[in-house]
Parts: structure tokens; sequence; C-alpha cells
């Protein structure tokens, strides 16, 4: 059982956006408790500042292109799965 505070790997490949050159796996963090059904996470928007702070691509395409329903790939602390995005 995975837990809060806890994390998950989020997977999403390189045929999402024609920019990227490989896949794309980010870790974040799980923010509610045990046993509801679903797990939620934790994630801020990376806007970047056009100079030195770089875009946070995952975030920003999960908080742009992703709707309800949609799953994506994740790695959990115990094995991989599909789950659905509760956006």
């Amino acid at each position: 059982m995975v837990s809060s505070g806890q994390y998950i790997g989020v997977s999403l490949p390189k045929s999402c956006d024609p920019s990227w050159k490989h896949d794309m796996v980010r870790n974040y963090s799980i923010s509610c408790p045990p046993g509801r059904g679903y797990y939620r996470v934790s994630m801020r928007r990376e806007d970047g500042d056009g100079n030195n702070k770089p875009r946070g691509i995952i975030s920003n395409y999960f908080l742009t292109k992703l709707d309800v329903g949609d799953t994506v790939m994740v790695v959990t602390t115990a094995d991989d799965g599909l789950f659905t995005a509760d956006l």
C-alpha cells in the first residue's frame, strides 16, 4: 500500500510532445491518505523565466494537456500500473 508522503513516478512517452527527445519521467509526492481508491499527487507549475530558470515540462503538460479521466503510466513503490488522472 502506498501512503501519503511517498512518491510515485509519472512516465509520459516522447510521443506526447514532438519537441521531446525521450520519454519523460518525474517523481511526485502522494498527497492523500491511503485507502481512498485513488492517488492524488501534488505538483507546482514551473513557468520558467525565459532566461536561466527552465519551464517545467511535465508539470505544464499535466496542467494544460491532460483532462479528467486521462490515463498515465506511473511507477509506485510497490509495482507498475495504469491509473486514471483525477485532475
